[in-house]
């Protein structure tokens, strides 16, 4: 007997762009059925009643919102409307669309959230909600929700990005790392499928790195057949971009510099790393992202220097 078939609709709340999914922006909101590709999505404004104009807001800024989903079986017609959650209920939806939802709905289903991130390190909390199957949902107290837990501040150039929503020098050279990695080993950034020590692109090519066996994350599909220096600086300065600390990050001045071949990879880290005396071997590097995020402890900026190289 074969399994019966995924049915589901959700309210995807998006802050990246994946062109993969026909995303319009990386400020949306989406209806999805059955499918990743929005039905409908909208850019993320809310109607301020009181000075009757929209308003943007940016789902990424780390303020709490509210959200209001309100279906009509009998106009077949779904509401959502968005708002900071210091302000009323605005009078005006954000996304209004007829969609018949009888044959998506059945009479079991699980309602929830679920949460997922690429390259972007971000947090997300759910205060309080609720949910009515057959009528109007119950009204928040919002003075009894919780507030928002301490923000830990990570050093990843693309952490900060993802708290102002402004890209800077710092984390376009972040970007940049990721592309070389993505080109050079012909996988995307985060691959869940993978095996647990391959499914972040830069921890899997660090670790192989430090193995000394950095040339095994190259596309398989070149069988080899590449000059093993220019893949090495590929790989390598993809490395140096994506450290977890910014400042010792290339620019893309000194990127551009070392890819003409103007100036030697060993010469671009003592310039930037700033590590004195101990920068004598050919690569230095700090642990990648997900290794101090994980970590539990404090690393000194002394303990997360590697100077072994190859």
């Amino acid at each position: 007997m074969g399994s019966l078939p995924t049915i589901f609709w959700q309210l995807s709340l998006d802050t990246l762009t994946n062109l993969e999914f026909n995303d319009t922006n990386d400020n949306h909101v989406g209806i999805d059925i059955n499918s990743l590709v929005s039905n409908v999505s909208a850019t993320v404004t809310y109607y301020s009643n009181r000075e009757r104009i929209n308003r943007s807001l940016l789902l990424i800024s780390g303020s709490p919102i509210h959200v209001w989903i309100e279906y009509d079986g009998s106009k077949n017609v779904l509401n959502v409307t968005i708002a900071p959650i210091t302000s009323p209920k605005p009078d005006v939806a954000l996304l209004s669309t007829h969609i018949n939802l009888s044959s998506i709905l059945l009479d079991s289903m699980h309602v929830g959230f679920s949460a997922s991130t690429a390259l972007l390190t971000e947090n997300h909390y759910v205060l309080g909600w609720s949910f009515n199957k057959s009528g109007k949902a119950q009204g928040l107290e919002i003075s009894k929700l919780p507030s928002l837990p301490h923000q830990r501040k990570h050093g990843l150039g693309i952490t900060e990005l993802s708290r102002t929503g402004k890209a800077t020098t710092s984390t376009d050279v972040f970007s940049f790392g990721a592309f070389l990695l993505e080109v050079a080993c012909a996988r995307r950034p985060i691959q869940p499928q993978q095996s647990p020590d391959e499914v972040v692109l830069v921890d899997w090519v660090f670790e192989k790195w430090k193995e000394g066996a950095i040339f095994e994350t190259s596309d398989p599909r070149l069988g080899g057949d590449y000059l093993e220096e220019e893949m090495q600086l590929v790989l390598k300065l993809g490395l140096l971009c994506s450290n977890s600390d910014a400042a010792t990050r290339p620019s893309m001045r000194q990127v551009m510099q070392y890819l003409d071949g103007d100036v030697r990879l060993q010469e671009i880290i003592r310039d930037t790393a700033s590590l004195g005396n101990e920068a004598s071997s050919e690569f230095v590097m700090p642990f990648p992202s997900s290794v101090l995020m994980s970590s539990a402890i404090s690393i000194s900026s002394a303990e997360s220097i590697l100077t072994c190289g190859r």
